[in-house]
């Protein structure tokens, strides 16, 4: 796999996650570090959108999942265990993200129409 993609921040962030340390001596969970992952592109996020955003969340969810996959580096920092917790992580976020966004389109789009006056061609019983 190119480097880019270990340099992009949200495979670098799983590293991260994934890599134990001193402090740190456990992991957590594969789907918990994408999720983490996640969070921390949002955080960082320049999208003006909330498809923007969705788009960019698709992307990095994408890149993680290959990386995890096919890089030989991902391969090692995940000591064998397999990709698909990785994937299950991702996608279970995109369907949050996605749901949230729903829900904030049709309350908005509700308080929209009660506030809206009445059309003047409609009959009034």
């Amino acid at each position: 796999m190119a480097a880019s993609s270990t340099n992009s921040p949200c495979i670098v962030n799983l590293i991260a996650a994934l890599t134990p340390s001193q402090t740190s001596p456990s992991t957590p969970a594969l789907p918990v570090a994408a999720i983490q992952s996640l969070l921390s592109l949002i955080s960082h996020s320049t999208s003006k959108t909330m498809r923007g955003l969705v788009e960019e969340i698709e992307g990095a969810c994408h890149e993680m999942e290959r990386w995890g996959r096919e890089d030989e580096e991902g391969q090692k920092i995940m000591r064998g265990r397999s990709w698909i917790p990785l994937r299950s992580g991702c996608e279970l976020f995109l369907r949050y993200i996605s749901r949230v966004n729903v829900e904030e389109e049709v309350s908005t789009q509700g308080t929209a129409l009660r506030r809206r006056p009445p059309s003047p061609h409609t009959e009034r019983g």
